[in-house]
């Protein structure tokens, strides 16, 4: 019995050993567009699939990585006629082989970060 557990014990040991998997590159995905729930909710129905028409995806490799609040634009879109700027409501990470995938969600007009934020901020005066 000692001689199993010893056994198992070396290779435990020897897993920890074994060198993480290393990412080698990073890909930024963004798609800008109005969020499900929200189209669901105009009363305008032709609206919302115009709406839907107009949300833009592109894959970047950038120098910097956005962060969650800040806003982007990406002029090259703007000539679609599609979404092309807004502010990053959320923000996904997926590991890919060697690669991170990046996804932005960024939404046209609303700043939802912010506004959390200010919410926050004014919850924290008041219940100080």
């Amino acid at each position: 019995m000692n001689s199993i557990l010893r056994g198992l014990l070396q290779e435990l040991i020897q897993d920890f050993k074994v060198r993480p998997l290393k990412v080698e590159s990073a890909v930024h995905q963004f798609l800008i567009y109005i969020p499900w729930d929200e189209r669901k909710a105009y009363k305008n129905q032709a609206f919302a699939k115009e709406v839907e028409k107009q949300s833009s995806y592109i894959e970047m490799e950038l120098p910097v990585t956005p962060r969650l609040g800040e806003e982007i634009e990406i002029p090259i879109i703007q000539e679609t006629g599609n979404f092309y700027s807004g502010h990053i409501h959320r923000i996904k990470h997926r590991i890919n082989g060697q690669t991170q995938e990046i996804t932005y969600f960024v939404h046209p007009w609303d700043n939802y970060y912010c506004n959390w934020k200010k919410m926050e901020e004014e919850y924290a005066r008041r219940h100080q």
